[in-house]
């Protein structure tokens, strides 16, 4: 009962906006949840990479 009310509320809504601002929420909402996880796999990079530096210094140095 709950869930439809809320239904209810949410979907003329929707339909009442235009297709673009959909489009855009949904970019949007795709760009918010992406950017975090791409500055993890970059940090990660980094960091392998730094690792990895570090090992050959020590290689050479040794």
């Amino acid at each position: 009962m709950h869930c439809r009310a809320i239904n209810f509320c949410i979907t003329p809504l929707s339909e009442s906006l235009p297709p673009v601002f959909g489009i855009l929420v949904a970019v949007l909402a795709l760009t918010i949840i992406e950017v975090p996880i791409t500055i993890q796999i970059y940090l990660y990079v980094l960091n392998d990479l730094f690792k990895l530096g570090n090992l050959v210094y020590l290689l050479f140095v040794i």
